[in-house]
């Protein structure tokens, strides 16, 4: 009767460890989750879910996340984007939780709250879930569906302004650890101030090697201007971006000024994001961040058995 509940054990864990995977990089990186997972390396929970997320981020797509000061236009140009008035802008801050744009045939709102109940409901009702005046604080993250080609590849992370309160910042931050490449969106009249490359400089470990810096308003200043304040930029931003440039979101809404507001440069540069490289990238820093986490863990359990060990040994010298 032992032998059998032994050999059912075993066969058990061998169903649930022992699985063939392929030989792709993703099949590889699968495979080494699941070896970190096993019981004899005493993962803690976080862990385990971090690696499970890890596995199921390589079927899903890459997210780049739109970030930057306050009031520097991710609401309107996250809008033109999706070709309709979506996110409420305005004067006060009224972004609070995580958005994620993502594809589908038609426009729809997903609500998820933090007890892990989520909602379907119509876009129209996303101002009621992004006001900070609602005091909707059981609101975990906001998810736009629309049918735009571009959210086939990628899935666009709007995420509260860096200067937002407190608890935005720290969502923020936790957010930004699973994207794959940011926009840093800052107003032109920014352009290389001290001001903006210190909040560059503060956020520089979210910022992946393919992130941008997109300098909206470029409708105010004259061609010399431009010209003068992107080389300007240029010299102190470069070495924080892949590529730097100008836009308009104003003369991007509209139709006669579109071609001149330089908006399709951004579209380009998302539409040509190496998804397969960003996300190798991606996989490898948070797999040596994991494997640096299970070290630790597994060293914090061998400082737990020497001290008990010293205090048995302490306790069996006094008897």
């Amino acid at each position: 009767m032992q032998i059998n509940i032994l050999n059912h054990f075993i066969k058990a864990y061998e169903d649930a460890y022992n699985i063939d995977f392929d030989k792709s990089f993703e099949g590889q990186i699968k495979m080494l989750c699941k070896k970190l997972n096993e019981p004899f390396m005493h993962p803690s929970y976080n862990l385990i879910q971090e690696l499970e997320e890890l596995s199921f981020s390589l079927d899903k797509n890459i997210n780049i996340a739109i970030i930057g000061q306050f009031s520097s236009g991710k609401s309107t140009l996250l809008n033109l984007i999706l070709k309709k008035e979506c996110l409420p802008t305005g004067v006060v801050p009224v972004t609070f939780k995580p958005t994620f744009l993502r594809y589908a045939d038609e426009y729809f709102l997903r609500v998820e709250f933090q007890d892990g109940s989520d909602e379907i409901t119509h876009i129209e009702e996303l101002a009621k879930y992004t006001d900070q005046r609602n005091n909707v604080k059981e609101t975990k993250s906001l998810h736009i569906f629309a049918p735009i080609p571009l959210l086939k590849k990628i899935t666009l992370v709007d995420t509260p302004g860096l200067n937002a309160n407190e608890d935005d910042t720290l969502t923020t931050l936790k957010e930004l650890q699973n994207i794959h490449a940011a926009i840093w969106l800052s107003l032109i009249d920014n352009a290389g101030k001290k001001s903006e490359e210190d909040a560059i400089k503060a956020n520089l470990e979210l910022l992946g090697e393919n992130s941008i810096c997109v300098l909206n308003q470029k409708d105010k200043l004259s061609a010399q201007e431009l010209e003068n304040v992107l080389n300007y930029a240029k010299t102190v931003f470069s070495k924080y971006f892949k590529e730097l440039i100008a836009i308009s979101c104003k003369e991007a809404k509209d139709e006669t000024k579109y071609e001149e507001s330089n908006f399709n440069l951004l579209l380009d540069f998302l539409d040509n994001l190496d998804e397969k490289a960003l996300k190798q990238k991606f996989t490898k820093r948070k797999m040596l961040h994991l494997c640096q986490v299970l070290e630790d863990e597994n060293r914090l359990f061998v400082d737990i058995f020497d001290k008990l060990a010293n205090q048995f040994q302490i306790y069996q010298e006094k008897l």
